[in-house]
């Protein structure tokens, strides 16, 4: 390593200078002189608080809270509308949550973040699918990963709106199937490893009656409530359901 003897010249005998250290959460302030020796000592005791950024950001925010300037400043902006501004706007979080317990139904409807389905195999189909997700199952050529859309992202869903499709086993013999349920940013993906999806959980549904062989069906169902979606595997011929749910709002 090479000194810096430009930096070490403004280090003087005598020289008196004050370090200023303003991070996100404290500011802190030294005066140091330097010595004879070259070293340095503290000309007065370090002084500093609570005065990093983000404490000036909480200080803002809360200028803002509840501002007569900000509220006017909002209607002169959008004088064509109506302004409401709740009596303690401090705690209407708190009283929807109320309300919205007493009545979960209040809320009618949602508009869906996210694309949601199921991944599955389906019949390949050269020219349409890459061959990197080709597999042959029982001599029949699949396409892996494909992600079944039950729900597109941006449509509005109704409390307690189902959807439902059917699929069937891979095996003659297989007593289960198991559901991977995945969710997308984009609108419509192909493929459950694209980029933006991801497997929120998954099911197993029981299939003991193995008499149908690969013609039996098995049946996933999407129920959107109000806060929680519930996905539901179904064997037609058993009968025998296995559910799992998922909270709507989270991110």
């Amino acid at each position: 390593m090479e000194r810096d003897n430009e930096a070490l010249d403004t280090m003087k005998p005598g020289r008196r200078f004050l370090v200023l250290d303003a991070g996100g959460g404290t500011i802190d302030i030294a005066m140091q002189e330097v010595r004879e020796d070259r070293k340095l000592q503290d000309i007065n005791r370090a002084q500093g608080g609570d005065w990093g950024a983000i404490f000036v950001d909480e200080e803002y925010k809360q200028m803002l809270e509840e501002s007569n300037f900000l509220q006017e400043r909002i209607k002169n902006s959008f004088p064509k509308y109506t302004v409401v501004i709740p009596q303690g706007c401090g705690l209407a979080v708190l009283k929807g949550a109320v309300l919205y317990g007493h009545d979960p139904d209040i809320i009618a409807a949602r508009v869906v973040k996210y694309t949601y389905g199921v991944g599955t195999n389906t019949r390949f189909i050269k020219d349409k699918h890459p061959e990197s997700k080709k597999k042959l199952i029982n001599g029949i050529e699949y396409c892996t990963d494909k992600f079944d859309i039950h729900v597109n992202k941006g449509t509005l869903v109704h409390s307690n709106e189902e959807t439902l499709e059917s699929y069937s086993p891979l095996y003659e013999d297989q007593t289960s199937a198991k559901f991977g349920v995945f969710v997308s940013d984009t609108e419509y993906p192909q493929y459950t490893v694209d980029e933006g999806c991801r497997e929120i959980g998954s099911l197993t549904v029981p299939m003991p009656n193995t008499a149908g062989g690969t013609r039996r069906k098995v049946k996933a169902k999407f129920k959107f409530g109000a806060t929680k979606i519930t996905v539901e595997g179904i064997d037609e011929s058993s009968g025998k359901s296995v559910d799992v749910k998922f909270d709507f709002l989270e991110d």
